[in-house]
């Protein structure tokens, strides 16, 4: 009789127990370490990608007393494929065009693992997402790991619920998942060092990645820079992520508010003043410890961007 086991990572300990395999080689293969899984470690709670791996790699497991501890470890008559899904689903000799870091394109055949790969997209744990949308979680991770087939008012919900993932790919594999419509690129921009001081707010240079954020869609937001350095302290730490909105050269400045500047000199972020000399633009930090300066607008200035919100991780 198995015994009554507390937590999920007691039951998967029970599991390589049962199944005498090496805790040390098992736990590697998952991609984490033995440690996670005893003394104080042992009462932590398992991540989700590592349960979804387990399940996955380990199909005789039953998930439901992975999750749970109700009813038998294992799971009898396994079929030689587990995927249930309907292959009216896929789309015959072609290919997913999305490349996932996580999921290789021909396993993105399966709706199941496109369901997971949405989650890492959006940075959501799978369950969240499965709260989000008043699906039951532990049926929603059996389709994930292709132990069930995906129900088409779940892919209607998701996509109801995420009006970002293109509902074409989610349906078929084919495209890209995010609608850039609805995303955000965080560009590189190469920026100087403040005038005079040597020290300035700098732009980190980055790979261009998108990002969802609802709130900065609204405010016509069409990319984010991240910021580094202290010239606009208390307004801009460095870190910050700043969402922005393009401009055109002849458009007028709203004095005072702050704005991306794109320099021969790089990239600022300041306040924008008038000038006392025509022609100039003032540009000043909210750090009192960084003196203003003038630039010459045709001569000095290739773009323009105000910024309209900030992203702060304390």
């Amino acid at each position: 009789m198995e015994r009554n086991l507390t937590n999920i990572k007691e039951r998967v300990l029970y599991y390589t127990d049962i199944k005498g395999f090496s805790k040390e080689k098992f736990f590697e293969e998952l991609g984490v370490t033995y440690g996670n899984f005893k003394g104080k470690a042992k009462d932590q709670a398992l991540s989700s990608d590592v349960l979804e791996r387990i399940i996955t790699k380990y199909k005789d497991v039953d998930p439901i007393w992975l999750l749970t501890g109700n009813g038998p470890m294992t799971r009898a008559n396994l079929p030689e494929n587990p995927s249930l899904e309907p292959k009216n689903w896929i789309v015959e000799n072609e290919k997913p065009e999305h490349d996932s870091p996580k999921h290789s394109k021909e396993s993105l055949a399966r709706v199941g693992l496109r369901i997971d790969e949405i989650a890492r997209l959006l940075k959501m744990d799978p369950q969240d997402i499965a709260n989000a949308i008043g699906f039951d979680r532990i049926d929603f991770m059996r389709i994930i790991a292709g132990m069930e087939p995906a129900p088409s008012k779940l892919l209607d919900d998701l996509a109801e619920y995420f009006p970002e993932i293109d509902k074409t790919w989610l349906y078929t594999g084919h495209g890209q998942p995010i609608n850039e419509n609805r995303s955000i690129p965080l560009i590189p921009v190469d920026a100087m060092a403040g005038f005079g001081s040597g020290v300035a707010t700098q732009v980190m240079t980055y790979d261009m990645e998108r990002y969802i954020i609802p709130e900065f869609t609204e405010l016509g937001v069409e990319f984010l820079i991240r910021v580094k350095g202290n010239s606009m302290q208390p307004k801009y730490n460095s870190g910050d992520v700043l969402g922005c909105r393009r401009l055109t050269m002849d458009t007028f400045f709203q004095w005072g508010k702050v704005y991306v500047l794109d320099t021969t000199q790089g990239g600022l972020v300041k306040r924008v003043f008038k000038s006392e000399t025509p022609g100039y633009i003032k540009c000043v930090s909210d750090n009192e410890s960084y003196p203003p300066f003038d630039l010459e607008f045709d001569k000095h200035i290739n773009a323009i961007g105000l910024v309209c919100g900030v992203i702060r991780l304390e």
